[in-house]
């Protein structure tokens, strides 16, 4: 097995793993902090570690992130702080035997958990104590590979890095910062600052991690990339959660992070993983996605041929699918690259859509490519979308967008009905979460929201991978064109 440095320099990406708490959690396994499931539950947290593995996992962490003795002290465990780590260390090479295959053992290291003087009680001197304590027994353990993660504040992560080189300065460090400032300080010059200033205390990869979703974490590393001199890393959570009983939940898809995984590969990423919220179905649709890429350089599109005038031209689409099966308004867009124009029609009250149908037949002949079929807009009562929709393209030949809002119906009525406007030949929708009934005509009626507009594209998106939400097989797959709205403000 080559060294790290050497496997970061092939230029290929190297595959981190995924959460460890909130996986636990989800499996039912509550404690806080979960590094102590090293002591209280081994083979779980073995098992999971495997499963990472797996999954195609090259780099796999150890369940150490809280197990300084400064933070173990907040649960009254700083006694258990060398057997937490040591453990933490066992686990992952047990998996990786169990496995059979080559992978990396990387000790992970996070904040102390209390704030630096002047501002906290902790002075420097005692966190880079805490910290030279955890990483000698990681490294005397058999880690192989040093992940200082989740560091909020730049001095504390410069404490870890100082007690790591004076440890085992021939062990290879990943530098993690984690970033909660808002969106104007991050569209600014301040992520570059923060991995310039990282670059110059000579650690082998730099990067981020966790708070931010990967579309964030993407807009963070490709202003980073300014410097092609280092290798990068980005371990984001998968999505940004949502509170449920009590718990975080995060919904971001597998396919969802596999495809950041692959934009911040090809914008320079080499390490490549996932952070809090990420399962093994998140890493294993990470690893398959960037398995045969080159770090820095364009992943290849899958192909697809569509017999245009007779003739048969090979056009690249994000992903392979049936020609017949694909929309006019989609074939426009993604295939033949071409400028669309849409025109949201007014939907009148009542029965009577005879100005929709004249809207519709006038575009046509003008030229416009698709009418906006609206639903139920500002919670008024109108004629619903799907009906709309088939009946002017029946008549008309105009292609529709058809709103869908969720608003007024459950999780299961919004499936339901998305699988009968299919099936109907409704092929393009809108997603949107919908104005609240209380500023319409029926302020008594109840606002449903079962899911909102993002967890609305994820169960389409699901109809089109021939599952539901819950993952049921559907026995078929439909193929919507899927949109939505964005409010910039």
């Amino acid at each position: 097995m080559i060294s790290f440095i050497e496997r970061l320099k092939t230029g290929k990406p190297v595959v981190g793993d995924g959460a460890m708490g909130t996986v636990l959690e989800a499996r039912g396994y509550y404690q806080v902090p979960c590094d102590y499931f090293n002591l209280t539950a081994p083979q779980a947290v073995e098992d999971l570690h495997l499963e990472y593995i797996e999954a195609g996992a090259e780099l796999i962490q150890t369940n150490t992130y809280s197990a300084t003795p400064i933070k173990l002290s907040n649960f009254n465990l700083s006694d258990k702080a060398d057997a937490i780590n040591r453990e933490g260390v066992r686990l992952v090479k047990q998996a990786i035997a169990r496995s059979g295959r080559e992978c990396y053992v990387a000790g992970s290291v996070g904040p102390v958990g209390k704030l630096l003087a002047p501002v906290g009680k902790i002075f420097p001197e005692e966190a880079y104590d805490a910290f030279v304590r955890q990483i000698t027994v990681l490294v005397d353990a058999g880690a192989q590979v040093l992940v200082l993660e989740t560091f909020l504040d730049l001095r504390e992560l410069d404490l870890a890095i100082a007690a790591a080189k004076k440890v085992a300065p021939e062990i290879p460090i990943i530098a993690e910062k984690t970033f909660s400032e808002d969106g104007s300080i991050l569209a600014g010059t301040f992520p570059i600052e923060v991995m310039e200033h990282l670059r110059e205390q000579g650690v082998a990869v730099i990067g981020s991690n966790c708070t931010v979703g990967p579309q964030r974490m993407y807009t963070i590393i490709k202003q980073a990339h300014q410097n092609g001199d280092v290798f990068l890393s980005a371990m984001p959570t998968a999505g940004i959660p949502t509170i449920s009983n009590g718990r975080q939940v995060y919904n971001a898809t597998p396919e969802y992070l596999a495809t950041y995984a692959r934009q911040l590969v090809e914008v320079g990423v080499t390490v490549i993983g996932a952070c809090c919220g990420a399962t093994p179905s998140h890493i294993k649709a990470i690893a398959e996605t960037v398995k045969n890429m080159t770090v820095g350089k364009p992943a290849p599109r899958p192909e697809v041929k569509v017999k245009t005038s007779g003739e048969e031209k090979e056009r690249n689409v994000f992903r392979t699918v049936a020609p017949e099966k694909i929309s006019n308004l989609r074939r426009k867009m993604l295939v033949d690259k071409k400028f669309v124009t849409t025109v949201e029609l007014d939907i009148p009250r009542g029965l009577d859509i005879s100005s929709v149908i004249e809207g519709a037949t006038y575009l046509k002949e003008q030229g416009v490519d698709a009418v906006n079929i609206t639903d139920g807009a500002r919670a008024r009562l109108r004629m619903d979308s799907i009906s709309i929709s088939k009946i002017t393209e029946d008549l008309t030949g105009m292609e529709t967008i058809m709103h869908y809002t969720c608003r007024d119906r459950n999780m299961i009525a919004l499936q339901s009905q998305l699988l009968g406007a299919y099936a109907l030949g409704l092929r393009n929708i809108l997603v949107v979460t919908g104005d609240p009934a209380k500023i319409g005509d029926y302020p008594q009626a109840t606002s449903v929201y079962d899911l909102d507009s993002p967890n609305l594209i994820r169960a389409a998106a699901s109809l089109n991978r021939g599952v539901d939400l819950m993952k049921n097989p559907l026995g078929d797959s439909t193929d919507f064109f899927i949109t939505c709205g964005a409010n910039p403000l």
